[in-house]
C-alpha cells in the first residue's frame, strides 16, 4: 500500500463550455394576434370604455368610436384592420364585455382636432352587463 498524505487523489480536470445565450425569436404577427374566443381567426382590437359609451354602444345609439391622434393609437390602428372590437367597462375578470363588429378605421380632421374614427357594426355578444342606475 501506498503512503496516504492526508489529500484526495487528484483528479483530471474537464472542461465544461460556458452556457450560450441563444437570443430569442420574436413571435411572427400572426402569433401576437390577439384571438377572439368566439372566432379563432378574427383579428381583434381591445378597448376600454366608461359605463355611459358602453351602454351606448349596446343599445345602439353610438356607431362611432374616436380615439386621439397620437403615437400610441397610431402603433395600434394605422395601417392595420380588424375583424371585431372587444370593449370591456373596466378591468376585473368580472366586467361587463361586449363583441362589435368592425366595419373600418379612418382618420378625421387635421392638425390638433386629428383623431381616429372607428365605425362599429352589429353587437355580437354582450355578457356580464349590468342593469343601468
Amino acid at each position: 500500500m501506498g503512503v496516504h498524505n492526508g489529500r484526495s487523489p487528484r483528479l483530471p480536470q474537464t472542461t465544461v463550455a460556458p452556457k450560450v445565450r441563444t437570443p430569442r425569436r420574436k413571435k411572427a404577427a400572426s402569433a401576437r394576434r390577439a384571438k377572439s374566443p368566439a372566432t379563432n381567426d378574427a383579428r381583434v382590437l381591445s378597448l376600454n370604455l366608461h359605463r355611459e359609451f358602453f351602454d351606448a354602444i349596446a343599445d345602439g345609439t353610438k356607431t362611432t368610436e374616436y380615439r386621439e391622434y397620437k403615437p400610441y393609437w397610431t402603433r395600434r390602428l394605422d395601417g392595420r384592420e380588424y375583424d371585431e372590437i372587444h370593449f370591456r367597462n373596466g378591468y376585473a375578470t368580472s366586467a361587463p364585455f361586449m363583441r362589435v363588429e368592425c366595419r373600418g378605421i379612418k382618420v378625421e380632421g387635421r392638425g390638433a382636432t386629428k383623431r381616429y374614427v372607428i365605425a362599429l357594426g352589429r353587437v355580437l355578444e354582450i355578457k356580464d352587463r349590468r342593469a343601468k342606475r
